[in-house]
């Protein structure tokens, strides 16, 4: 069953999406037919095309994946040196990050 994107003229943003269109719509709005409701948890909408695109992914966060890479880490395998200099390492890394932020 189809259903309606309605957006705002002026920006293009969402006002909503259901399978009834008020008649006649406001001149403010305008409305795009859908072929179906589109799946919100991978979809949203783009004012500028007045259409749903897929939600790109979420960033890297590069502190996220190393500690995820080294969560099979079996860090009693370490000597100490090692454990101290991956720390310090990591340390200087999110140093570094919060320095460029500012």
């Amino acid at each position: 069953m189809p259903c309606y994107a309605v957006y705002r003229n002026t920006d293009g943003s969402l006002s909503s999406v259901g399978e009834i269109l008020a008649a006649p719509l406001p001149l403010e709005f305008g409305a795009k037919t859908l072929l179906s409701e589109p799946d919100l948890s991978q979809m949203m909408w783009d004012a500028s095309k007045l259409d749903f695109v897929p939600i790109p992914p979420e960033p890297s966060d590069p502190v996220h994946d190393a500690v995820l890479g080294f969560a099979d880490l079996d860090v009693s395998a370490l000597t100490q040196a090692q454990l101290i200099a991956l720390m310090v390492k990591a340390l200087k890394f999110l140093v570094k990050r919060e320095l460029n932020r500012g």
